[in-house]
């Protein structure tokens, strides 16, 4: 009697649960409407974030393109620093090894009798430019004196023809005949009686 009631307990236990099982079976066509209208809305949204997160993501692109180039460029400018850096570090090391061997030159007095010789041709070089600038003082001055002369002999000459023109322009001028042959015999032996009888006007 006991197994009888067990075995009709776990009967009604069991079709109690295909009961539910089919309520549950038959209801959520219902729910399933609305999850597929709910799924295709969300489908929607997601496409919609897709598509917004694909615009996002070309810009982002071109962003890092841009970035790209920049960095491009800065690495170019970077590298004409090193190019110039490279020149410089190049100079500085020259300068030091001239400046290192000045220095090593000087200690050891090679530089000083370079230096010596350096000026005593320099001296030299002065001394013949002081002789030339004397003898071309001395020759202006020379030429200077001659042109002093020359104007000097020039004033007189000028001064001696005033003088020489006034004089001829205060004397009246006389105008000789021509005389022939005959007039001049005539007058040779006037002039000789005049001299002879001693008549001098």
């Amino acid at each position: 009697m006991v197994a009888f009631s067990g075995k009709k307990w776990a009967f009604i236990s069991t079709l109690i649960l295909i009961v539910l099982t089919g309520c549950s079976g038959t209801r959520p066509n219902d729910s399933v409407d609305g999850t597929s209208n709910g799924n295709s809305n969300d489908v929607e949204a997601l496409k919609s974030i897709i598509y917004e997160q694909g615009k996002k993501i070309s810009s982002i692109e071109k962003d890092l393109i841009q970035y790209q180039d920049m960095i491009n460029d800065q690495s170019n400018v970077l590298d004409i620093y090193d190019d110039n850096n490279q020149n410089v570090r190049e100079f500085r090391r020259n300068l030091e090894r001239e400046v290192q061997s000045a220095i090593e030159q000087i200690q050891d007095g090679s530089f000083e009798k370079e230096m010596t010789n350096t000026l005593i041709k320099i001296q030299n070089k002065i001394h013949i430019l002081e002789d030339r600038t004397f003898y071309t003082d001395s020759l202006y001055f020379e030429l200077v004196n001659d042109i002093v002369m020359i104007e000097n002999e020039i004033a007189s000459l000028i001064s001696s023809f005033k003088e020489m023109s006034e004089i001829s322009s205060k004397k009246k001028t006389r105008v000789i005949p021509q005389l022939t042959n005959e007039e001049y015999q005539t007058k040779y032996i006037e002039s000789l009686s005049n001299y002879q009888n001693g008549e001098w006007n």
